[in-house]
C-alpha cells in the first residue's frame, strides 16, 4: 500500500467507526491496545481521548504502555475511564437513564517477532477488569465484569516518521455482578437480570491505528469496530492521542554523550 493511500484508508475507517457508534448500547467498546515493540528494553507509553460520536455521547480517556523486558516477550497494560450519556431510549437506556460511568484496567502478556526491518507481528493474551455505575432517575445499577481476550496477529510497520498497525481481537465479556439499588423501569430491570444469565458475550474486534511524528513522540488516530451484533456493547470507537518511545530517547541521549 502506497503512503498516499494509507491516510485515505484511515480516514474511511474512522468515518465507519463514527457511523457504527450512532446506535445506543449498554457499554462502550474497551480500548484495543494496538501498540507494538520490536526489541528488548523498549518502552512505549501514551495517552488518548475518545470523543463522543453519534446520538450517544461517549467520552473516554486513558493511558497505555507496552514494554519488552527480554527478546520476544512483551508486557502491556492500560487504564481507561468512560462516560456514556444517552439521548434516545433503548433496552438499557431509557429516558430516565442519565449516564453510565465505566472504569477498566487491562493487562496482557505476549510475544513478538520482527519480520523484516521496520515490520513486526505479535500475539497477546490478557484480561480487562472493569466496573460500571449507571445512574437513573430513581435508582442505580452497579456492575463488575471481566473481559478475556487474545490479540491475533497484530502487525506493525514503521518507517520512523510513519507507523501503521492493524490487528484482530477476540474476547469474552463476562459480567460478575449486576446489582440494582432503587427503582428501575420493568423493561430495564428484566434486561439487567438477564445480564449474568446471557454471558459470556463473544466479541470480534478488528482495529486499525496510524501514528505520525518523530523518533520519540508520535500523534495517533485509531479505531476498533465490534463486528458482533449486540445491544451490550457499542459498534465502534475512535481515539486520538500521543505516544512516546522512551527507549529511542535513551538511545539518542547516549549517542549525544559519546
Amino acid at each position: 500500500m502506497h503512503h498516499r493511500q494509507l491516510p485515505i484508508g484511515i480516514s474511511l475507517l474512522l468515518l465507519l467507526a463514527t457511523f457504527c457508534s450512532c446506535s445506543n448500547s449498554f457499554q462502550q467498546p474497551s480500548e484495543y491496545l494496538l501498540m507494538g515493540v520490536e526489541e528488548p528494553k523498549q518502552l512505549r507509553v501514551g495517552g488518548y481521548f475518545a470523543p463522543g460520536l453519534g446520538d450517544q455521547n461517549n467520552n473516554s480517556f486513558g493511558g497505555q504502555f507496552i514494554y519488552s523486558p527480554i527478546k520476544h516477550l512483551s508486557i502491556s497494560g492500560s487504564q481507561s475511564f468512560s462516560k456514556i450519556r444517552f439521548y434516545e431510549p433503548n433496552i438499557f437506556a431509557s429516558n430516565s437513564n442519565r449516564n453510565n460511568k465505566i472504569s477498566e484496567t487491562s493487562i496482557a502478556i505476549g510475544t513478538y517477532k520482527n519480520v523484516f526491518e521496520g515490520s513486526s507481528i505479535d500475539f497477546r493474551l490478557g484480561i480487562d477488569r472493569g466496573s460500571q455505575k449507571a445512574t437513573f432517575t430513581q435508582g442505580l445499577l452497579n456492575t463488575k465484569f471481566n473481559r478475556y481476550f487474545v490479540h491475533v496477529g497484530s502487525h506493525h510497520w514503521d518507517n520512523h516518521k510513519f507507523r501503521f498497525s492493524f490487528g484482530l481481537r477476540l474476547s469474552y465479556l463476562d459480567f460478575l455482578e449486576a446489582n440494582i439499588d432503587g427503582f428501575l423501569e420493568p423493561q430495564v430491570y428484566n434486561q439487567v437480570s438477564d445480564l449474568k444469565e446471557g454471558d459470556p458475550y463473544f466479541q470480534v474486534e478488528p482495529s486499525l491505528r496510524i501514528e505520525y511524528g518523530g523518533h520519540f513522540a508520535k500523534c495517533f488516530a485509531s479505531t476498533n469496530v465490534n463486528m458482533t451484533t449486540s445491544q451490550i456493547t457499542a459498534s465502534g470507537i475512535a481515539q486520538l492521542g500521543i505516544v512516546f518511545s522512551l527507549h529511542n530517547y535513551k538511545k539518542f541521549a547516549a549517542k549525544e554523550l559519546q
